[in-house]
């Protein structure tokens, strides 16, 4: 595989396991950060640290895949199809 594929899952998973943290340990700051979040609706603490949880474990995913070629295809699949999912319930309305 390309060092531009492990690069991006690298780059990605980190990027969504720090923003994951971010969710946890401060939920309404990230509420308030992230354009377009409090316009989809009221500040609920506990969902925000719901999908926090879920965007460390697809960070964590990512960047697993890298080091284990033979898990690689489940540790990326799920957590695109689960991205994916959710982009087309966002954008999909």
């Amino acid at each position: 595989m390309s060092k531009l594929v492990f690069g991006f899952a690298g780059f990605l998973g980190a990027a969504m396991f720090a923003n994951g943290v971010f969710m946890l340990v401060n939920p309404e700051a990230w509420y308030f950060a992230v354009p377009g979040v409090a316009a989809a609706g009221l500040f609920n603490q506990h969902f925000i640290r719901d999908i926090g949880l879920i965007e460390l474990f697809i960070g964590a995913a990512y960047v697993a895949g890298i080091g284990k070629p033979d898990l690689r295809l489940g540790l990326w699949a799920a957590p695109t199809l689960w991205l994916s999912a959710h982009a087309i319930f966002i954008y999909g309305k």
